[in-house]
């Protein structure tokens, strides 16, 4: 079953009671989690705004660990329980003038690995997957802050054909509902980038 519970990443009262609303709906099991969620502003380093980097870092790393913490005793021990973080390529590749969304998402791909080691005794798998450019709204805001920055480098970035081959909503979704199927089971402690062999055009 699926329930949809408001919730803002940056605020801890508001994770707590978006995993006690679905706990609840759900008869108190958690199948599976997935933290999807996530914020995107240029940080170039000659104009820091530390503000930025702390909304940034709350929304895309500390909330999903939040909401990881709080839903884990609804989680059932098992290898069909998954526990799926969508990160970012950016986490592995250089992405100018956005130094804080990059860290953000290469330490939730980090703490992935990690936490898929301490939930092994539970058999709760944890599974990075970092795409590229997904077409939302919020990765068009994105594009026109960084559009030109030396020529075609997010161009090339997003797609290895271009960035208007960006990937779909729907796409990146039949990525997660696999990872969270029990077909999945060996899927654990593995980064899957998706990015149209973005990698491969630098």
């Amino acid at each position: 079953r699926f329930r949809s519970h408001h919730v803002d990443m940056a605020d801890d009262a508001s994770i707590v009671a978006a995993v006690r609303a679905a706990a609840e709906d759900l008869g108190g099991r958690i199948d599976v989690v997935c933290n999807i969620a996530g914020v995107t502003l240029a940080t170039p380093i000659d104009d820091l705004d530390i503000d930025r980097i702390r909304t940034i870092t709350q929304v895309n790393f500390i909330g999903p660990l939040r909401l990881i913490s709080e839903a884990l005793p609804h989680i059932p021990a098992g290898s069909a329980s998954a526990i799926i973080n969508v990160a970012s390529n950016a986490a592995t590749q250089a992405v100018p003038t956005m130094a804080a969304y990059a860290g953000s998402k290469a330490a939730l791909v980090s703490a992935s690995f990690t936490l898929a080691v301490e939930l092994a005794p539970k058999r709760i798998r944890v599974v990075p997957i970092s795409p590229s450019g997904v077409q939302t709204k919020m990765m068009w805001e994105i594009w026109e802050q960084v559009k030109d920055y030396e020529g075609d480098w997010y161009s090339r970035m997003i797609h290895l054909w271009g960035q208007q081959e960006s990937g779909q909503a729907h796409e990146l979704a039949a990525f997660i509902a696999f990872a969270a199927s029990e077909e999945a089971k060996y899927w654990n402690a593995s980064e899957l980038r998706i990015d149209g062999g973005a990698r491969a055009s630098f």
